[in-house]
C-alpha cells in the first residue's frame, strides 16, 4: 500500500493516477465545529489548564483552522501560560484563537472543493471503481 496527501492533488503527474497506481483518492475537508472542539480537548488533555475551558467556544471562534493550527494555538497558550506564570486560561485562548490567521482561507478552500468535485466526478475514470476490499 502507499498512502500519500497533497494539498494540490491537480499537480498529480497523470502517469501516477493510472490504473493500478494511485487510485483510492479521499477528500478530507478541514475539520468542523465537533472536530474543532475535540481537537482542542485532545491537544489540551494534558496540559496545566484552568477549570472551565469552554471547547465549543473555542471550536466556534476557529472557522476553517486545521488540526496543526489548533496545535500552535494550544503551545502559543501553553507558552504565554508559563511566561506569566499561570495555567492556561480561557481568556489567553481566546486572545491567542483571536489573533490567529487560519492556515486555510476561503480562496484556498474553494480551490480544495474544486479538485475535489474534478477527482470524484463520474468523468474521472477511477470514480466508478470497485472499493478495495474483499467480497463476500
Amino acid at each position: 500500500f502507499v498512502i500519500a496527501t497533497t494539498n494540490k492533488p491537480s499537480l498529480i503527474d497523470e502517469a501516477m493516477l493510472r490504473t493500478g497506481r494511485l487510485e483510492v483518492k479521499v477528500y478530507v475537508p478541514p475539520p468542523d465545529a465537533l472536530a474543532r472542539r475535540e481537537l482542542f480537548e485532545l491537544y489540551l488533555k494534558n496540559r496545566h489548564c484552568e477549570i472551565g475551558i469552554d471547547f465549543k467556544a473555542l471550536a466556534e471562534l476557529t472557522p476553517n483552522v486545521v488540526a496543526s493550527d489548533v496545535e500552535f494555538i494550544v503551545n502559543k497558550a501553553a507558552h504565554k501560560a508559563a511566561i506569566q506564570e499561570v495555567r492556561i486560561s480561557m481568556s489567553i485562548l481566546t486572545e491567542i484563537a483571536k489573533s490567529f490567521t487560519p492556515s486555510i482561507n476561503k480562496k484556498l478552500l474553494e480551490s480544495y472543493e474544486k479538485d475535489h468535485a474534478a477527482f470524484s466526478s463520474p468523468n474521472n475514470e477511477s470514480y466508478n471503481r470497485s472499493p478495495i476490499g474483499f467480497r463476500r
